[in-house]
């Protein structure tokens, strides 16, 4: 079954444990349930070192939520399974265009910076907090990940 046709047979909340099944995943949609605060939580935003990688990476989160919902998300869908893209590889055809779109209309285009595409530095990294689950998924990336002497 692909990823789409099960979450088309969740609920809001399960929904939120399919993709966040704990609060220590990069984006933490926990609170989103039902009841709850209605807040995402950005948990392990890339390491930055300046002002304006700071400025991109919040820039990506505002402009990357308004585009989410602003989307259609059955046009999302339809373009994404014409690329033919794996699940664990997902690189939609327009995805930057449309992040920038989004950026413009939000006014945090001049902070988002398309160029960055960055990447986790695994020396400037400090993982302090994560299950078990996801450092393991983690390491097999081979990238060098690990936990931080200050934990």
């Amino acid at each position: 079954m692909s990823i789409f046709k099960t979450i088309d047979t969740l609920d809001r909340d399960e929904i939120v444990d399919f993709i966040s099944p704990a609060k220590s995943f990069a984006w933490n949609f926990q609170p989103s349930k039902e009841g709850r605060s209605g807040s995402i939580e950005f948990r392990r935003p890339p390491g930055v070192d300046s002002a304006k990688k700071t400025k991109h990476w919040v820039a990506f989160a505002m402009s990357f939520i308004w585009m989410s919902m602003t989307s259609n998300p059955q046009a999302f869908i339809d373009d994404l399974t014409k690329t033919k893209s794996t699940f664990r590889k997902v690189r939609h055809p327009d995805f930057q265009d449309r992040l920038i779109r989004a950026a413009k209309e939000i006014g945090e285009y001049w902070n988002l910076d398309p160029r960055l595409e960055q990447e986790d530095d695994v020396e400037k990294l400090h993982i302090t907090m994560m299950n078990d689950a996801s450092f393991e998924w983690l390491s097999k990336t081979g990238r060098g990940y690990r936990w931080s002497e200050n934990s």
